[in-house]
C-alpha cells in the first residue's frame, strides 16, 4: 500500500473521471474500477492496494466491501447525511465524508465529522482542490436551499409542464421553466436525484416556504409609522 496510489470506485463516471485526471496531474498512480470498465478489479482490490479510495459510485457498492481493510475510504454523496448513514452501516463509523461542488472555485467540502481529517484535507489540496470544513448539518442545509429546489421542481412540475407545453398552454416564462428543468434533469442520474431528495434538511426549507405563503395570504396592514413617513404627516 502506498500514499502515491489512490483508488477510484466509479472511475468512468463524471466525478470519478475528473478525480482521476486531477490525481494523474498530481503525479499520483490511479487504480480504478467500475461496472462499465470491466478490468477485473473490484472495490476490495482497491482497498487492499491503495492508501485512499474514493467512492464515486452509488453507496450500495459498499455492501460488497470486505472487512477489515486499511485504506482511508472517502464518501462523495452530495447529501452528507447519506454518507454518514453509509459509514455507520458499512465502515464502522470510519472514513471521510466530502462533497466536491464541481464549481469554478474547485471547492470541496470536508465534513468536520470525517476521520483522519487532516490526512484527507491534505490529499484533496494535493489534487488542486480548495477545501472548506463544516459540520454535516450545515452542508446539507446549504444543499437543501441551493441544489434541492431544482430537483424538487423536476419531480413535481416537469411532467405537467411538458403536457401543457404540448397543448400550447404555456407562456414564454413557462416554456423557459420547462427547458431549464429539463436540461438540469438530463445532467443528473436517477440515483443523484433520489439522493438529493433524501436530504433531511429539505423539511425545514418546505416549512419556511409554507410560512412565506401563509404570510402572503394575510391582509397587508401598513404600520401607522410607515404611513406617516410615506405621506409626510410629521409636523
Amino acid at each position: 500500500m502506498t500514499n502515491n496510489k489512490i483508488g477510484i470506485v466509479g472511475i468512468t463516471g463524471d466525478l470519478g473521471s475528473q478525480l482521476a485526471q486531477m490525481a494523474q496531474a498530481a503525479n499520483l498512480e490511479v487504480l480504478g474500477c467500475s461496472l462499465s470498465l470491466k478490468n477485473g478489479l473490484t472495490i476490495n482490490d482497491l482497498v487492499d492496494q491503495c492508501d485512499i479510495v474514493h467512492i464515486c459510485a452509488p453507496i450500495s457498492v459498499l455492501g460488497t466491501l470486505h472487512q477489515p481493510h486499511k485504506s482511508q475510504v472517502v464518501l462523495h454523496d452530495s447529501v452528507m447525511n447519506t454518507s454518514l448513514q453509509a459509514r455507520s452501516k458499512y465502515l464502522s463509523n470510519s472514513g471521510a465524508i466530502v462533497h466536491m461542488l464541481m464549481n469554478q472555485a474547485n471547492t470541496v467540502i470536508v465534513a468536520s465529522e470525517s476521520t483522519e481529517h487532516a490526512k484527507i484535507t491534505k490529499h484533496l489540496k494535493q489534487l488542486g482542490l480548495h477545501t472548506q470544513t463544516m459540520p454535516i448539518a450545515e452542508h446539507d442545509t446549504i444543499m437543501a436551499r441551493s441544489q434541492a429546489p431544482l430537483a424538487v421542481l423536476c419531480q413535481v412540475l416537469l411532467p405537467y409542464l411538458f403536457e401543457k407545453q404540448n397543448s400550447g398552454l404555456l407562456t414564454p416564462s413557462g416554456e423557459l421553466l420547462a427547458q431549464t428543468l429539463h436540461s438540469r434533469q438530463l445532467a443528473w442520474t436517477d440515483e443523484t436525484t433520489r439522493s438529493i431528495l433524501r436530504n433531511p434538511e429539505l423539511s425545514a426549507l418546505i416549512d419556511d416556504m409554507q410560512q412565506a405563503i401563509q404570510a402572503a395570504r394575510k391582509p397587508h396592514k401598513p404600520s401607522v409609522e410607515k404611513m406617516r413617513k410615506k405621506y409626510g404627516l410629521y409636523t
